[in-house]
């Protein structure tokens, strides 16, 4: 696991977060399942 997740945990609620999941799912799609699963 990559820096990403950690930065979507933090930002998960902010519209940060969005852009994060979109570009970490770019990067590698298990990021976004994770951040989907623990990033509301």
């Amino acid at each position: 696991m990559n820096q990403h997740p950690t930065v979507v945990i933090s930002g998960g609620s902010s519209g940060l977060g969005k852009a994060i999941g979109l570009e970490a799912a770019k990067q590698g799609a298990t990021v976004g399942t994770f951040w989907r699963g623990g990033g509301r």
